[in-house]
């Protein structure tokens, strides 16, 4: 809520349990969709649309080893923001 207050433009949650940043699914309606953006690792494309779907974010942002071709397919229905390590290099290509 202070981020909010603050007047951020978004609002990143992380839905990855072995984070110790997890955030359970009762906190995500505090956030309006269009401020709400998901932080993931290594989810299978079907979870990541079924996330959109059912919570509408503004994007879903993805830092684990995803494809391209995943994120390719999955940017077709939501606005994807993929971290690159630099181990990624084929994902600029």
């Amino acid at each position: 809520q202070i981020a909010l207050d603050a007047g951020a433009d978004f609002v990143g949650v992380i839905r990855f349990s072995a984070s110790p940043r997890h955030a359970p699914a009762e906190l995500l309606p505090l956030v309006p969709s269009e401020k709400l953006v998901l932080v993931t690792v290594n989810q299978s494309l079907e979870e990541l649309q079924q996330l959109a779907r059912h919570w509408k974010p503004r994007a879903l942002q993805l830092h684990g080893d995803e494809s391209g071709e995943l994120v390719s397919e999955l940017s077709k229905t939501v606005p994807v923001w993929k971290a690159i390590h630099g181990n990624q290099n084929q994902l600029l290509k």
